[in-house]
């Protein structure tokens, strides 16, 4: 494993650290979610990259094209325009880009008065990212209401 890379390490700094996994024909079922440091020693190490820090920043130092099959965010919401936009900058055209949570537990379909406090941000930053992405002609969408939702989108 990556010592001092991990989850555990950054949050005993009281810190919050994003991870960008950039992965080139590993297979799926080695990267388990939320076992990218256990698993690491099974997959070949020159086909992944793992880079701890803040995610717009390592995105874009990443080359600027079109390279990425699939992008999965799942990170502070407010950050998601950012970080789709430097995800679609690197997806080849008919590569997916998902959002995760994107119903905000339910808290973008009720009036902004009755939104509890403390989702009132996260349901205002996925309100404005939803109808952001609903009028992008660069992409064909999809909204799945499983969980607390899922958005795919295609580059076109």
């Amino acid at each position: 494993p990556l010592q001092g890379e991990g989850d555990r390490s950054v949050r005993r700094q009281g810190q919050v650290a994003d991870r960008i996994l950039v992965q080139r024909g590993v297979q799926s079922h080695l990267l388990q979610h939320g076992s990218v440091g256990r698993e690491i020693g099974q997959v070949r190490l020159h086909r992944v990259e793992i880079r701890v820090g803040p995610a717009a920043e390592t995105l874009a130092a990443l080359p600027d094209r079109g390279v990425f099959d699939l992008t999965f965010i799942d990170a502070d919401k407010a950050g998601y325009p950012v970080y789709f936009e430097e995800a679609l900058k690197r997806t080849r055209q008919g590569g997916l880009i998902l959002l995760d949570n994107v119903l905000a537990g339910g808290a973008i379909a009720v009036p902004e008065d009755e939104v509890p406090e403390e989702r009132s941000a996260t349901a205002a930053a996925l309100s404005k990212v939803n109808e952001a992405l609903a009028e992008d002609d660069r992409i064909d969408l999809a909204m799945l209401g499983i969980a607390d939702g899922l958005t795919i989108a295609r580059k076109r």
